[in-house]
C-alpha cells in the first residue's frame, strides 16, 4: 500500500461500511452516490420525491459504487465490494438502477447486469412547478462531467432543468462529448495531486464565469478549491436547503433515512 493511497482506502472502508451503506427492496432504485450523498441531506429527499412521480414504489440505496478501489491497492478489493453490492441487491427485485452521479452510472452499467439509468430526464420531466424561473436570468457556467461526455440525453436534459430554472447557461469552449476533466478522474487530486491541478488548471480557463453548475458533485468540489462559486444543479432546484459544507455525516444522516423506510 503506497501512502497517497490511504484516503482513498479508508473512504471505501467506510462507504462499504453498514453505518454508511443501506437500500431498501425494490425492483427500482435512486443511487444518489457518494459525493452527492455528502450534500444536505434534505437535497437527496427532495430529489427522491420527484423521482416516485414515476414510481411509486422505488427504493433508494446508499452505496458506493466501488468505483475508487480500481486505483488503489492495485484494484484488488473491487471485485469484492462489487460482489456485495450485487449480492445484496440480488436478494431484492431489483432490476433498474436511477443514479445521479455519471462515474456510478458508468461503473454500474460496465461491471453490472442492472438496466443503468439518469436520473436527469425524470427530473427534467417532472421539473416542479413551484421552482419555475426562481432563479430568472441568473447566469451560470454549465460544466458537463467527462464521465457523461458520451450521454446525450443527459446532456440535453440537464440543459432543460436549468432553462426550467429560468438561468442563461453559459458553456465551456468543451462541452458535452468534448467536455474536459475537472481534475479528479480516477483519483488523481489523491494520488497525484500536482498532474490533478493541472488538469484543473487547464480546464478552468474556458471558465467565462465566476458561477460555475454542474451535475457532478465531485466536480463541483474540484473547482471551489481554485475559487470558483460552484454549485450542483440540486443545489440550485432545492436552494432552501443549500449548504456550503458537505460532510461525512450528512452520509451517516441519509442512511439512517433509508434504514427507516426499511421499517
Amino acid at each position: 500500500m503506497k501512502i497517497k493511497e490511504l484516503p482513498v482506502i479508508i473512504h471505501q472502508l467506510l462507504s462499504f461500511n453498514k453505518i454508511f451503506a443501506s437500500t431498501t427492496k425494490a425492483s427500482s432504485l435512486f443511487w444518489p452516490g457518494c459525493s452527492l450523498m455528502s450534500l444536505d441531506p434534505d437535497i437527496i429527499k427532495e430529489t427522491y420525491k420527484i423521482l416516485k412521480i414515476k414510481d411509486k414504489n422505488m427504493g433508494i440505496s446508499s452505496f458506493c459504487c466501488g468505483k475508487p478501489s480500481l486505483y488503489v491497492e492495485n484494484g484488488i478489493n473491487f471485485k469484492s465490494r462489487l460482489n456485495k453490492i450485487t449480492k445484496i441487491l440480488n436478494k431484492n427485485p431489483t432490476k433498474t438502477i436511477y443514479t445521479a452521479c455519471p462515474n456510478c452510472f458508468n461503473t454500474l452499467e460496465k461491471y453490472t447486469d442492472y438496466e443503468i439509468k439518469s436520473i436527469w430526464p425524470i427530473i427534467d420531466k417532472f421539473f416542479p412547478k413551484n421552482k419555475i424561473n426562481i432563479l430568472k436570468n441568473q447566469e451560470f457556467i454549465l460544466h458537463d462531467p467527462c464521465a457523461s461526455r458520451n450521454n446525450n440525453e443527459v446532456h440535453i436534459a440537464t440543459r432543460n432543468i436549468l432553462k426550467q430554472l429560468g438561468i442563461k447557461i453559459l458553456e465551456f469552449t468543451n462541452n458535452k462529448n468534448k467536455s474536459q476533466c475537472c481534475g479528479k478522474k480516477n483519483m488523481l487530486m489523491v494520488l497525484n495531486n500536482k498532474i490533478g491541478m493541472k488538469i484543473l488548471n487547464s480546464t478552468s480557463k474556458e471558465a467565462i464565469s465566476k458561477k460555475l453548475v454542474s451535475y457532478c458533485a465531485s466536480c463541483v468540489d474540484s473547482f471551489k478549491i481554485i475559487n470558483i462559486e460552484s454549485f450542483h444543479i440540486l443545489e440550485l432546484i432545492f436552494s432552501k436547503h443549500l449548504k456550503k459544507k458537505s460532510s461525512w455525516l450528512n452520509r451517516i444522516k441519509i442512511s439512517f433515512f433509508i434504514k427507516n423506510l426499511k421499517r
